[in-house]
């Protein structure tokens, strides 16, 4: 998956991996081992942040991963957050996302939201809000209302949705969803594609779509993939 599928489909709290596709070097080598280990790895999706235009600055696109903590002593000392533009040139994909029924802990980052922690249940996550203070945070179910505001991050059992890749540009591919009328016209928004209740169901209409348009009308093949449904 490209940045911008992940920017467009993956949750808050989603654990996103990422990678350049090469190989990972021997640890003799330890400059390039470092520096392999930048661009090849996972993390917690905190945030995402819209594109920003004003005058002649232009800021794409972005998604922020926590990659994790250095402590000491039990105090956490470090924390690594690394943001990728949705123009990334690595490869990404959703290793896992929320559970049902877990709770997360938020607080308002520019126009969206920063995640700053998830729990299991309502309980550990008041707790751990307690032990943790931050201005303006919150504590909520995954998936509910923020301030009166849809949290436009989350789903709340959208399904899946068919996109096909239309093109590509290095290692950044642009999607477009597939609509009901199986080809004849189709969305580029992810958000308006069809969606389907679970992933069974989807892998069967992505093979059917498969089937009935396999290729572009130049000849090339067309990919088609199975993903989570964006937020309506």
């Amino acid at each position: 998956m490209s940045a911008i599928a992940i920017y467009d489909t993956a949750p808050l709290g989603a654990l996103i991996k990422f990678s350049d596709d090469t190989p990972r070097p021997p640890a003799r080598f330890t400059k390039k081992l470092a520096a392999w280990e930048r661009m090849n790895g996972a993390g917690r999706l905190i945030s995402k942040t819209p594109p920003f235009i004003r005058g002649a600055y232009d800021r794409p696109a972005a998604i922020t991963l926590h990659e994790g903590d250095f402590t000491g002593g039990g105090v956490i000392l470090v924390t690594v957050h690394r943001t990728h533009d949705v123009g990334s040139a690595l490869r990404f994909d959703i290793a896992e996302v929320p559970r049902p029924g877990a709770w997360r802990i938020v607080r308002p980052y520019g126009e969206t939201l920063e995640l700053l922690h998830l729990a299991d249940d309502q309980a550990a996550a008041e707790a751990w809000l307690k032990k943790n203070r931050h201005a303006d945070a919150r504590v909520e179910p995954i998936g509910s209302v923020v301030a009166g505001v849809r949290d436009p991050e989350v789903s709340d059992a959208a399904g899946f949705v068919i996109a096909r890749v239309i093109n590509r540009h290095g290692e950044l591919d642009y999607l477009c969803g597939w609509d009901a009328d199986w080809g004849t016209s189709a969305s580029l928004s992810l958000a308006r594609a069809l969606r389907f209740p679970d992933r069974a169901e989807t892998e069967a209409a992505c093979e059917r779509a498969r089937s009935l348009v396999p290729t572009f009308v130049d000849g090339r093949a067309i990919e088609y993939r199975v993903m989570p449904a964006p937020a309506s």
